[in-house]
């Protein structure tokens, strides 16, 4: 499948992951966003209140997924480990000249506390003088409207109400949160 892609700036970029009878299959939605520091903790702990000591050097950069308003996603590996994420670098400069940078800790804090299997899972925020860093769990699988562009007309009825009924459940965990989506794509 293609690669996940980031698209709209800081007006987040939150990505979804729609099961498939086999595989991931993205979508994503805007939503007004956030940053602190933060280490990948068990589901039931609350974010460390301590500085991580994770850096951009932690992570060996392969190439990138996409370009935004505010910065660019790249897949990275974690060096430690050699997992595959997706790391968002904001640029701090463009945050404090269009006044974004509430928006930018807004959503870390969501996506820290989001919990469900459809969306991806956020497993670490730090910065350094020029930017922030979101880093993400990476899903393979392209856009989700891509998918619907390269399927027009070969979904079955049953595949159809399948991916509208992923997508009403994770707008209901949303909704339930407390978290309006802006631009469902």
């Amino acid at each position: 499948g293609g690669l996940a892609k980031w698209r709209g700036g800081l007006a987040l970029v939150y990505t979804f992951k729609l099961r498939r009878f086999n595989k991931d299959i993205i979508t994503r939605y805007h939503l007004d966003n956030i940053i602190f520091t933060m280490e990948d903790k068990p589901e039931n702990q609350s974010p460390p209140k301590k500085k991580a000591s994770l850096t951009v050097e932690d992570f060996t950069q392969k190439h990138r997924l996409g370009k935004g308003a505010y910065g660019d996603v790249f897949m990275v590996l974690k060096n430690s480990d050699r997992k595959v994420y997706a790391m968002k670098q904001i640029q701090k400069k463009k945050l404090e000249r269009e006044e974004k940078e509430y928006q930018a800790m807004v959503e870390k804090e969501l996506l820290s506390t989001m919990k469900h299997p459809g969306i991806n899972k956020l497993k670490y925020t730090f910065q350094d003088k020029a930017n922030l860093y979101f880093v993400q769990e990476y899903c393979e699988g392209g856009e989700f409207i891509n998918f619907i562009k390269l399927n027009i007309g070969k979904l079955t009825e049953e595949v159809k109400i399948f991916y509208i009924a992923e997508i009403v459940n994770i707008l209901e965990y949303l909704h339930t949160n407390g978290i309006t989506h802006r631009d469902l794509k």
